[in-house]
């Protein structure tokens, strides 16, 4: 059984975008809409560094929401609400209305 959940890509990724989250420091209990997410995801992370990988968290995204070369604000919104309410490691993604628009917020369970 532990086996299968290990292989389970969905769930691995689940588990890197909470990481990511946490990485780019969205912040626990904040939400933001998905163009938010895409602004910082394409943004360096620890700018001034060297890094081999600059931009991981827009790699991920590309990966789960891309069309093409851009991210689709729609697919990943999309991908979003389909994971809204798992809990994985401590941690759930929760859909809210921010200002008329759906926004995620990430929070500790």
């Amino acid at each position: 059984m532990e086996a299968a959940r290990e292989e389970d890509p969905e769930l691995t990724n689940v588990r890197e975008f909470f990481c990511l989250w946490i990485t780019y420091d969205l912040g626990l209990d904040t939400p933001h809409a998905t163009r938010r997410i895409i602004e910082i995801a394409r943004a360096r992370a620890g700018a001034g560094r060297l890094d081999l990988n600059p931009r991981p968290f827009e790699e991920f995204l590309l990966r789960v929401a891309g069309d093409g070369e851009h991210i689709s604000a729609q697919r990943l919104g999309w991908w979003l609400r389909k994971i809204s309410g798992r809990v994985v490691d401590g941690r759930r993604l929760v859909r809210v209305q921010q200002h008329g628009v759906a926004a995620f917020k990430l929070v500790a369970v």
